[in-house]
């Protein structure tokens, strides 16, 4: 099977456009984790951290589902440093999910579960479709080109920037929680209960 990436496809759009035309990114994400299928680690070799898909319906039906590009941090783990990430928003094919999920893959090994921690994610570029694939093998490869990609999307200096980016300071995070409605700042803080989505650009 060919991928193309980096080419947002989206039955919204008319044509396909460099993601730099995506008027969604950045997203900026944060959410409680949450357990998964457990699938990532077992089946795949690469565990994920799920976040609660119904909190940001509203906000995720108009964006195109796929696999993005990012950075990302678990709030408290290793003082709370920003790790690259490759996240999934939609429906496994492979698996023929009926529920849509938000998962995010921080690129590190780790030998814990993140389970009730607050994880941040700013979500800067689109790698590609949702994809079926005809055997296990074949959408590992994938995820793990999905990763190789990401990686060297992140590396430019734009995207590096943002690992720096205030919002990684949980103080911040804490503060904008406690918000509502959109500020004169940009800002979209949604609902109470501790998730949110940003539109800050």
């Amino acid at each position: 099977m060919t991928i193309e990436r980096g080419v947002l496809l989206s039955s919204n759009i008319s044509n396909s456009l460099d993601t730099s035309g995506a008027g969604f990114l950045p997203l900026f994400l944060k959410g409680t984790i949450i357990k998964g299928f457990g699938r990532g680690s077992k089946e795949l070799g690469i565990p994920t951290a799920n976040l609660p898909v119904e909190e940001y319906e509203d906000i995720l039906k108009d964006i195109p589902v796929g696999v993005y590009y990012g950075w990302a941090n678990v709030e408290g783990l290793n003082n709370n440093q920003v790790y690259s990430m490759a996240m999934s928003i939609g429906w496994n094919p492979f698996y023929k999910n009926t529920k849509k999920t938000v998962e995010v893959h921080l690129i590190q090994k780790f030998d814990q579960d993140f389970y009730g921690s607050q994880l941040n994610a700013i979500v800067l570029g689109f790698i590609r479709p949702m994809c079926d694939f005809k055997s296990l093998d074949e959408l590992i490869k994938a995820i793990n080109d999905d990763i190789e990609y990401a990686q060297t999307c992140l590396s430019t200096t734009e995207n590096t920037e943002f690992k720096n980016h205030t919002f990684f300071n949980s103080t911040l995070n804490n503060s904008n929680s406690n918000n509502s409605s959109s500020g004169s700042d940009g800002t979209d803080d949604n609902n109470s209960s501790g998730v949110s989505v940003l539109s800050l650009k």
